[in-house]
């Protein structure tokens, strides 16, 4: 009887660091995030407006020598000049899901959107100055197939897009200057800049979608390979814990809540380079939200960038 105790008791305390890791609650997550004022999205006189910028890209395949023209939707706030380069911005890249493009976020050229009123108001707020948000597309006449296009549409944004664009916008040239946040497919593409352009970008808003870096469509199953990857590819580009933030989104009804959720709490288990912080960015460099009573769609998007954009710039 006594060895049986004593078993028991050895199976017991060895299960207590399991017990004992600090776990988020949903409840937590829903409550960690601000949700958008119901009149948010009314008149705002002194509105900014959306144009289209066209740039010329290369194709990823090897074997493809032409050159492309592609178009992204560039959200400019009001007062923006672009004779006056001395006023200075700061930049969202944002990338649309799957079967989507820029007019996702935008509808046109000159036209309205809630994404251009959300912006609008936080501008005439003061909760973000001078953000100017270029909606970007991974597809274009080339073609590798969606996940080829978005998996390769880092080496597009360093070479092709970003030296034109901040030029003509007068973005300034910093990393901590600079976001990158992305939707469904586009959150996918935010992972892999991270991977890629850290030494680009400071700021990380993967919205519905996890890191594709071990592989696709993992439901789950890989994510702390996974986190231990990033870990070990923000310490070869030569980053530590202190150079980068993450704020990520995903809806309370969502087909992403089950890869997203598994890869940010397996990311907690490398504190040295992802420190988990539940009141946004006070104490640490990643936090996550579920949006209550949204899915995979555009309100999703919308509550986290009100959330994390006026954290940024």
């Amino acid at each position: 009887m006594k060895k049986a105790l004593s078993i028991f008791l050895i199976f017991v305390f060895s299960l207590l660091p399991l017990l004992s890791e600090e776990k988020i609650s949903d409840a937590d997550r829903y409550g960690n995030y601000k949700d958008i004022p119901k009149d948010f999205y009314s008149f705002v006189e002194n509105a900014g407006k959306v144009i289209r910028y066209v740039y010329q890209v290369k194709s990823p395949k090897e074997d493809d020598p032409k050159i492309y023209r592609k178009s992204a939707l560039v959200y400019l706030p009001y007062g923006f000049d672009e004779n006056d380069p001395e006023d200075k911005y700061n930049v969202l890249y944002l990338m649309h899901g799957g079967g989507q493009s820029p007019e996702w976020y935008f509808n046109g050229e000159y036209s309205g959107s809630l994404p251009k009123s959300m912006l609008d108001r936080l501008h005439e707020m003061g909760a973000v100055k001078n953000l100017i948000v270029c909606a970007v597309s991974f597809n274009g006449g080339y073609t590798k197939g969606s996940a080829g296009n978005s998996g390769s549409f880092h080496k597009e944004l360093r070479n092709e897009l970003m030296p034109a664009f901040e030029e003509k916008f007068h973005i300034i040239k910093d990393r901590n200057h600079r976001a990158y946040g992305g939707f469904s497919m586009g959150a996918m593409t935010t992972w892999n800049n991270f991977e890629h352009n850290l030494d680009l970008i400071a700021y990380w808003i993967p919205i519905s979608g996890d890191s594709w870096a071990l592989g696709g469509n993992q439901n789950g199953l890989v994510s702390e390979q996974t986190s231990r990857y990033l870990e070990s590819l923000v310490i070869k580009q030569g980053y530590t814990k202190d150079d980068f933030k993450i704020y990520a989104g995903c809806g309370e009804h969502e087909i992403a809540t089950p890869n997203l959720t598994p890869q940010i709490d397996a990311m907690r288990k490398f504190p040295d380079t992802f420190v988990y912080s539940e009141d946004e960015f006070k104490d640490g460099n990643l936090h996550y939200i579920l949006c209550k009573g949204s899915g995979h769609d555009i309100m999703t998007v919308l509550r986290t960038l009100y959330n994390a954009l006026p954290l940024f710039f």
